[in-house]
């Protein structure tokens, strides 16, 4: 993927995802390339935004706002790793591909909705309630699973579903691990 092409990729994953699941499966990106030109730039901007927004914030301290926005850089980037990872170890299990790069592309566009919506709630803390969009990731994940995976039918929902348990669990325990749930901001 080009990195021009991400505003295209976002567009045509959200509203289009059927067809872009077969363009992603052809094309040739490294697991670098996929995290480089797609999920860094998506989790900076959050980042970035929350730098600024508690940053501009009298009562909130600079040191508060460099470590909230380093981890809401690193957390999803980490999360999406080590999801793949995971997943790719399950995927034997399910008669499908164990390939990494596919897995990884699976996991980072499907992660999407999580992508834009921690950009849009980086804005502020209230907008929290749209997290319930994340849940356009699990469906993402399905139709993309038996492009990327060859997944068969019947094994398809059971899959998807401990892929979501697998990646909703770490968006629990890796922010946690840094105690970000305790300050409010992530």
């Amino acid at each position: 993927m080009e990195p021009g092409s991400i505003f295209h990729r976002i567009f045509n994953i959200l509203f289009s995802p059927q067809s872009e699941w077969y363009k992603i499966e052809v094309e040739q990106s490294t697991n670098r390339e996929i995290i480089i030109n797609y999920v860094f730039p998506l989790a900076a901007a959050a980042a970035i935004i929350s730098l600024f927004v508690i940053w501009m914030r009298p009562s909130l301290f600079i040191t508060l706002a460099l470590k909230v926005a380093v981890l809401k850089l690193l957390v999803p980037i980490v999360v999406i790793i080590a999801a793949a990872v995971l997943i790719n170890l399950l995927s034997s299990l399910f008669n499908s591909k164990k390939h990494l790069n596919r897995v990884l592309k699976l996991v980072s566009y499907s992660y999407t909705p999580v992508l834009l919506i921690n950009i849009v709630t980086s804005i502020s803390i209230s907008l929290g309630w749209l997290n319930i969009l994340d849940i356009y990731g699990i469906i993402l994940f399905w139709t993309g699973l038996p492009v990327l995976l060859d997944v068969t039918r019947d094994k398809r929902l059971l899959f998807t579903l401990i892929s979501a348990a697998i990646i909703i669990a770490l968006m629990i325990f890796i922010p946690e691990i840094f105690r970000v749930r305790r300050l409010g901001y992530y």
